[in-house]
């Protein structure tokens, strides 16, 4: 079976409504409009289905395709955290974004 991509969604403190989701899509796929799909279906389900008020996800600042998914499924980026994943022997940044119910 090909590799297509991973989605994730999990709720990260059920007493303060809070989740936390993700997404990876083979290179094969990009530009196609899944991972704007994925995204948004996942943040209407952790709002709308699993009851979270916010849900948050991050990415490397490097990709600005993903920053782009979060932001026009209507997350807002709320910072940048400096040295925040240790990835193949290195210290990586990442962006975070996030969407409240409304």
């Amino acid at each position: 079976m090909a590799q297509r991509g991973s989605t994730e969604l999990r709720v990260t403190s059920a007493s303060h409504q809070r989740g936390e989701m993700g997404y990876v899509v083979h290179h094969r796929w990009w530009g196609k409009g899944y991972a704007s799909e994925a995204a948004r279906a996942l943040l209407r389900w952790g709002h709308h289905e699993l009851g979270l008020h916010k849900v948050s996800a991050t990415c490397d600042p490097d990709n600005t395709a993903s920053a782009r998914v979060l932001a026009k499924i209507g997350m807002r980026r709320e910072g940048h955290l400096h040295e925040h994943l240790y990835v193949r022997g290195q210290w990586r940044d990442r962006l975070l974004f996030a969407a409240l119910a409304r």
